[in-house]
């Protein structure tokens, strides 16, 4: 009677079954699976009692299931035919070519990038994928660039935004337990949403969907999500949306445009604004310029610019932000709540000050003073760490041997050292995973269907020679680039869509991101015609942009402006028109003189250029500012909520009062300005002025 084979590891077995899916280019029997490839044919010898047969057989059903389930957590495109199974290399997505600047963004995303969840690792893998496609053109370039990269250090919401993403894909819908905004603190209700969209701004993870419960199109931030998010496998898929869905233009729209928990009339309004401000309301807040009508009484220096508004407080509060300027043409009804909300904002400034709360600095924190033993965070440099017998260590070796195939087959030579550092691991790890490919290959396991891995004992340059070639469908490009897997496409998909594309425009502007992108690659000046929220005005500069910063979700150009020491920062969508000057490439600055500028920039305004402000927010404000805002404070007291049950308090630096003002007045009479007196006296001018306006 002959031997019974010796049973393998789990990560030879595993890439034994990969490469014998790919390999068949057809779905293959489960009998085949179980007879046929090397780590499942373990059964009996011929002539076996039949209940070992049986339960041979059993034992490595069991065996695959297990590996079924373990391919897909990896992310391959694991499906069932009638006819057996496959691995459909086609179905995996295939990567466009990206613009120079923005592989310069997610070369800068590799470096902040965390070790640790499966978001982490799915983007890691789909960066190493791309570099090794790489035509030599995409991160070079002399301009450093720093980003806000607040959605990447929470491995748990970006696993829920990767998790939420791959349903969207195959129209699942998700089950969830939800606090919005408008609901009392702490009360949360359930949710069915069919997810259509999951992106990034302002470093936060959002999803756009239908909620079944309100039957429209809602947007929800993955951070007010409480507790797990359910699949629902059950009933059939949803239908796609009928539109693509635009998730940066969603979260772009202002708070006047999101639905109501109480629906209000949606209302065509007309107001008059300053034309050097008209263009910005048109571009960012939603409107859209118009012609006066004949019967209207609108100013030589004025535009007139319509709005959709879904709810009324908000787009008051926002035009109370104009003040003493911006009126309401039409409806006549919307211009004296306009007036009543200016006289309510003067009176709370004219009024007693309210109480700052008791969170100032230096208060005491539960737990302090006492001391807390942290858990040492494990040495991820041991070889131990890949322990076989562990399977969620086989699982992240038989990911790194997915992740180092196409590196060595773009760069034949390249070092073992080199290896283990874009991989994240030792020397003696990378080598153990190379020579475990060594075992496999594929049916019938003739000398030339395996890996064949060589390395130079010189150098430790490591070399593929694969002669079956049973992994090209796995690693090769699309007629586009690199094929990635479900969970890698997804992942640099929110990542692009975080970063944002720097070639784009803003909505209706002239170009100012692709000119400054040139200007910057080309060591170009440019006279940039910006609008200063400090100064609240527009004014001429003559720059020489040298980088770009991202902060809050907000970017901005690092510049050095004629006349000026120092750099300077200029919001994007703020700057409304380019003039490229004609002339000699300037000398580009040092990468530390670049840096040096850029991390100086990322600090803010200089500290005597600031004044510090305190100002108080209730109501839906409150909840606005608490989510924008961790630094907010609650005071002990509950202050003045009015019953709302809200209210928060923030300390902040601005760089002027004529700014400070104008974000207070944005807020209406939910927000009141605790110091300094003369912020609370330009408030309450300003809103003065609004009231006692005739109508």
């Amino acid at each position: 009677m002959s031997s019974v084979p010796t049973p393998i590891g789990r990560v030879e077995r595993l890439l034994n079954l990969t490469a014998a899916l790919l390999a068949a280019g057809a779905p293959v029997p489960v009998h085949r699976i179980l007879d046929g490839v090397r780590g499942y044919d373990d059964a009996p010898a011929p002539g076996a009692r039949p209940e070992a047969v049986a339960r041979s057989r059993r034992s490595r059903l069991r065996r695959f299931e297990r590996d079924k389930a373990a391919l897909r957590s990896l992310g391959l495109p694991l499906r069932h035919a009638a006819a057996g199974y496959a691995l459909d290399a086609s179905t995996r997505a295939s990567v466009a070519p990206l613009s120079r600047a923005v592989r310069r963004r997610l070369d800068a995303v590799r470096r902040v990038l965390p070790g640790s969840g499966r978001f982490a690792r799915a983007l890691a893998g789909a960066l190493t994928r791309l570099e090794s496609r790489d035509d030599g053109r995409g991160c070079a370039g002399p301009a450093a660039l720093r980003f806000d990269d607040r959605w990447l250090r929470d491995p748990a919401l970006a696993d829920r935004a990767l998790a939420l993403a791959a349903a969207s894909v195959r129209r699942r819908p998700v089950r969830f337990a939800y606090r919005a905004r408008h609901a009392a603190s702490g009360a949360h209700a359930s949710r069915v949403v069919e997810p259509h969209a999951v992106g990034v701004a302002g470093g936060t993870f959002y999803l756009a969907g239908r909620c079944r419960l309100r039957e429209a199109q809602r947007v929800f931030r993955l951070d007010r999500i409480v507790g797990d998010v359910e699949l629902i496998e059950t009933g059939p898929a949803f239908a796609a949306p009928t539109e693509e869905i635009d998730l940066r233009r969603l979260l772009a729209r202002p708070a006047w445009d999101w639905h109501a928990p109480d629906a209000e009339p949606l209302l065509e309004v007309r107001v008059a604004l300053p034309r050097e401000r008209a263009w910005l309301a048109a571009r960012r807040d939603g409107g859209r310029i118009v012609e006066a009508r004949p019967d209207e009484a609108v100013a030589a220096e004025d535009d007139v610019v319509a709005f959709r508004v879904r709810r009324r407080c908000p787009f008051l509060a926002w035009l109370l932000g104009h003040a003493p300027r911006g009126r309401v043409l039409e409806p006549v009804g919307l211009e004296r709540e306009l007036r009543a909300l200016g006289r309510r904002t003067a009176d709370r400034h004219r009024g007693d000050r309210p109480r700052s709360g008791s969170t100032a600095a230096g208060a005491a924190v539960p737990g302090d003073g006492a001391t807390r033993r942290r858990r040492p965070a494990p040495d991820r440099s041991r070889d131990d760490a890949d322990d076989p017998s562990d399977a969620t260590a086989d699982l992240e070796r038989l990911r790194r041997i997915f992740t180092v195939i196409p590196l060595i087959r773009a760069r034949p030579g390249i070092p073992i050292a080199e290896l283990a550092r874009r991989l994240g691991t030792s020397k003696s790890a990378v080598v153990r995973d190379l020579q475990t490919a060594l075992l496999c290959g594929v049916p019938p396991y003739y000398p030339d269907d395996y890996v064949g891995v060589e390395i130079d004992s010189d150098d430790g340059a490591v070399r593929l020679d694969m002669a079956a070639r049973h992994f090209d469908r796995w690693v090769g490009a699309g007629a586009n680039g690199p094929l990635l897997t479900e969970d890698e496409s997804l992942a640099l998909a929110i990542a692009v869509d975080a970063l944002g594309n720097a070639d784009a425009d803003a909505p209706d502007g002239p170009g100012a991101g692709e000119a400054i992108d040139r200007a910057i690659e080309g060591g170009r000046e440019l006279v940039i015609e910006y609008w200063s929220a400090s100064s609240e005005r527009l004014g001429i500069h003559h720059v020489r942009p040298v980088g770009i910063v991202e902060r809050g979700g907000e970017r901005y150009v690092v510049a050095f402006e004629t006349g000026r020491a120092g750099p300077l920062t200029f919001r994007l969508d703020r700057i409304r028109g380019t003039t490229a000057l004609d002339g000699e490439a300037l000398l580009r600055p040092t990468a530390r003189e670049i840096a040096r500028a850029l991390d100086g920039k990322e600090r803010g305004p200089r500290a005597h250029q600031e004044t510090p402000v305190t100002v108080a927010f209730r109501g839906e404000a409150a909840r606005w500012i608490r989510d924008a805002h961790h630094d907010a404070e609650r005071p002990a007291s509950g202050g003045d909520a009015d019953g709302d049950g809200e209210e928060v308090v923030i300390r902040k630096r601005a760089g002027s009062l004529l700014w400070a003002a104008s974000w207070v007045l944005a807020h209406g009479d939910e927000a009141t300005v605790i110091e300094p007196e003369a912020l609370r006296e330009e408030v309450a001018r300003r809103a003065e002025a609004v009231a006692r306006r005739e109508g």
